[in-house]
């Protein structure tokens, strides 16, 4: 029906002209008139075409487009429903696109050629004086409550979107999630003090049971400062009185991001990375490993079944195969990593045998891989730094060891009831001595090493310095923490004496170089300090040369994040830059054949578990308590910015979100439907901030009008949507600005 009776004759005037110029213009007029424009979009979509899968980007506007529309909509039918006149509807900014304006009744329709945002224009909606106060169905004449609901609806239609694509994706495949099986543990964090071990499952985090990876995150980031987190872990399927029960307080520390507990969330399939992802890694394994040189070669999508029988290492014929994994007794086709990396450990510095089956030709073969060693920089030796951490109830804690002592000396006995001593100056001090340096980095493996061949009663002694002054401790060994997986992380890069309980760093200043050693002949000399590095990483494509990345800076304290890196990194070449003078070396790592280490290069696939529902009412409640958990979450976030709990350097912008929507879109339509219902929840959060402009800065002002009984005076108005603007563009460009920094450090 056609109410343009109902409209003011200047505004009759007003949108007849502009049909008319849309429509009877010459289309070079439009051309004309909006060259730089069309030349600056036409541009972008050209690069984004030629750039990446166009079925991808073209996916990624539509969806964009479509949350868009959602939320307008919602204004619209709520401003219909409550007989607003609506005078423009549009997805997307700036003119429309030639053909894609159309006036059905009292309302223009159109596509914007800027396809980022969309509004609904009402009469009486602005700011201005005079605007629709004469008519019925102007904006502004229509009650608090009508309004409220008017403004409340995009908002509300956002939400519901975001439900309806988890209802959706449960009911016709199912979500990917990760598991919250614990894969590492950082060493020195909350967690690591408290005991946590790897391997085990989490079945309860703060209020949430069961959880999977991201309840996990959401519940350590929207902690509030001082607060203890219920965290309940044990083996997979042992009895709830075998259960281990912490109060574990997040802790957001020096660089950290985010306050955290230190367990990371890694479980991964048995399987190397299907062939799709050659664009992103040229390599099945990593290029410098024990898994590159194994034959025959690994494959891509290769999937492991068995390997060598560790307790018969020697015997590489007899193949033991991995057994299903007792986390997913439901799947019993998924075989235990957990197991499998308990088997590297046992084999480490041995040649083994892996069995896979060929992704391709579903073919079973034998691949004998060779032993892998850590990389080291031969001849350069580190400064031993403080100790940072004790783990809780452990032979160091009650020993008395304290947190800021330096170990200066290790002592062991031997089988031979030999004495083997680490010290920073390894003079022999008895014939029934064996002197060794004492190396911060290999530590943890020597020792590890002594208390696997020891029998009997495993005694450790340190010589700790604690201010000017020595101390010396007797404590005993723990062989129980033998398979724990504990991992030097940021922002603390702390080793571990796991057997004893004792977390601490490596300093970045040389304790030693070795004369004629390749860090001697580079001009490394003792009491340098290593101030940044960078390292050699692979060329985009497999042809192209290797490049250098970008610079880290590095604390004193951080030598274990540059040797960490270094066993992970494709190329083991790195520059330096010292404190002296600001000289920049490059160093070379090479295999320390004495110091094996259990992975071998494989690079495996993320473990990732279907949820499904079984029917539609089952769907519902998963969909519902999933929107349920990240509006929470979202809100969480928000107040963790607000007090500093959460760092900003976390939030995303427009750059990141496309890119993210881009590669979703890319490899899996299921997962990007849920990736646009999680954006749809954030932007109806977002855009209901107490922020002028925004759909909440609108609801403060009826609020506010509700309860006064008049509405805010229009200088006020103006005023604070002036400000909104500004707010709201220097957030854009804050956020813009993360992106690039993120894209390009």
């Amino acid at each position: 029906m056609d109410n343009r009776s109902n409209v003011p004759p200047d505004r009759q005037l007003e949108d007849s002209s502009a049909s008319l110029s849309q429509f009877d213009a010459p289309r070079d007029s439009w051309v004309r008139r909006h060259g730089p424009l069309i030349v600056v979009m036409t541009a972008a979509f050209a690069y984004f075409m030629t750039q990446f899968n166009a079925l991808s980007v073209i996916l990624v506007v539509l969806g964009i487009s479509l949350l868009i529309f959602v939320h307008e909509l919602g204004h619209f039918l709520v401003a219909k429903w409550c007989d607003v006149h609506v005078l423009t509807f549009s997805i997307g900014l700036g003119p429309a696109i030639p053909g894609c304006s159309v006036r059905w009744g009292e309302t223009t329709y159109k596509l914007g050629i800027i396809p980022l945002g969309g509004y609904v224009k009402m009469i009486g909606e602005g700011a201005d004086e005079g605007d629709g106060d004469d008519n019925p169905r102007s904006f502004k004449n229509k009650s608090v409550g009508q309004r409220m609901a008017i403004i409340s609806a995009g908002v509300t239609m956002n939400i519901i979107f975001g439900f309806a694509s988890f209802v959706f994706v449960y009911m016709a495949h199912g979500e990917k999630r990760i598991p919250a099986v614990i894969d590492s543990v950082e060493v020195g964090s909350p967690a690591w003090q408290s005991g946590v071990r790897s391997g085990e499952v989490v079945k309860r985090i703060g209020s949430k049971k069961n959880p999977y990876f991201d309840d996990f995150l959401f519940q350590v980031m929207n902690s509030v400062k001082g607060e203890k987190l219920d965290l309940v872990v044990g083996p997979p399927n042992v009895p709830e009185e075998k259960l281990s029960h912490f109060k574990i307080e997040p802790q957001r520390r020096d660089s950290d991001q985010k306050p955290m507990v230190g367990v990371f969330f890694a479980p991964q399939e048995l399987k190397l990375f299907p062939e799709a992802m050659k664009r992103y890694r040229p390599y099945p394994v990593r290029k410098e490993s024990a898994a590159a040189e194994a034959n025959p070669p690994f494959e891509f999508g290769d999937e492991i079944l068995g390997t060598t029988d560790s307790a018969e290492p020697d015997n590489l014929g007899k193949i033991l195969p991995v057994p299903p994994d007792p986390r997913t007794p439901e799947n019993p086709r998924h075989l235990d990593y957990y197991d499998f990396y308990k088997r590297l450990q046992l084999l480490a510095g041995k040649k083994m045998v892996v069995q896979v089956r060929r992704a391709n030709s579903s073919k079973i073969e034998n691949i004998t891989v060779p032993p892998e060693y850590h990389y080291v920089f031969s001849g350069l030796l580190m400064e031993m730094g403080e100790i940072v951490a004790l783990r809780h109830n452990s032979a160091a804690e009650k020993a008395g060891i304290q947190v800021k002592d330096v170990i200066e000396e290790v002592r062991v006995a031997d089988d031979q009831n030999r004495t083997v001593r680490f010290a920073t100056e390894p003079k022999i001090i008895s014939s029934n001595a064996e002197p060794k340096l004492l190396d911060p980095t290999r530590l943890p493996f020597d020792l590890d090493q002594w208390a696997a061949r020891k029998s009997g009663v495993r005694s450790v002694t340190l010589v700790v310095r604690r201010g000017t002054g020595k101390q010396e401790f007797h404590l005993d060994w723990d062989d129980s923490w033998r398979f724990n997986n504990e991992s030097p992380k940021p922002p603390r890069w702390s080793v571990s004496l796991s057997g004893l309980g004792i977390a601490y760093q490596v300093n970045t200043t040389a304790a030693d170089v070795r004369p004629d050693s390749p860090a001697w002949e580079m001009g490394l000399r003792k009491n340098d300090v290593i101030r940044a590095c960078r390292f050699m990483k692979l060329g985009k494509k497999l042809d192209d040369l290797p490049v250098q990345d970008s610079w880290v800076d590095l604390k004193p304290y951080e030598w274990a994040e540059i040797l960490t890196y270094c066993q992970v990194e494709d190329i083991k070449e790195l520059s330096v830059r010292l404190e002296r003078e600001g000289k920049e070396i490059t160093l070379r790592a090479q295999r320390d054949e004495t110091w094996p280490m259990e992975t071998r290069g494989l690079i495996l696939v993320p473990e990732m578990r279907l949820v499904r529902a079984d029917n539609v009412s089952q769907a519902v409640v998963m969909g519902w308590g999933r929107t349920w958990d990240f509006v929470t979450g979202i809100y969480g976030n928000l107040r963790g910015l607000a007090t500093g709990q959460v760092s900003t350097d976390l939030m995303s912008g427009p750059i990141s979100v496309a890119e993210a929507a881009y590669a979703m879109a890319d490899e899996d339509f299921y997962q990007y439907v849920l990736f646009l219902g999680i954006i749809s929840i954030n932007l109806a959060i977002v855009n209901f901030l107490p922020i002028p402009v925004l759909d909440g800065g609108h609801m403060v002002f009826l609020i506010y009008e509700s309860l006064m009984k008049r509405p805010a005076s229009r200088q006020v108005r103006i005023a604070t949507t002036y400000l909104g603007i500004a707010f709201i563009f220097s957030l854009m460009a804050f956020v813009i600005y993360l992106d690039l920094k993120k894209k390009f450090s």
